[in-house]
């Protein structure tokens, strides 16, 4: 079943909640600044599933890896924020 990212639910709160508890996580700034200027909002929801699966990326990938995706350029420069912390973890 399909399940929107751009929604803002119970899931979404859910995931927010989380990032902002988790200070050892790379995004945990950025969401918390964004939580602010975003709101509850489906463009909210969306960033934090990025952050939190890009997250679980970085993870899974060697130091000398790469991500490539393909973003909408209304979530590209919320994107890129959250990469900057992400690029600055290591």
């Amino acid at each position: 079943m399909f399940t929107d990212m751009w929604t803002w639910n119970a899931a979404a709160k859910k995931r927010v909640d989380s990032l902002c508890q988790n200070a050892a996580h790379p995004a945990n700034h950025t969401i918390r600044c964004l939580r602010t200027l975003l709101g509850k909002s489906g463009m909210f929801s969306y960033v934090s599933y990025m952050a939190e699966r890009l997250a679980l990326m970085q993870e899974l990938l060697k130091i000398t890896g790469n991500i490539f995706f393909h973003c909408d350029p209304t979530t590209s420069h919320y994107l890129k924020k959250i990469l900057t912390f992400f690029l600055n973890f290591y």
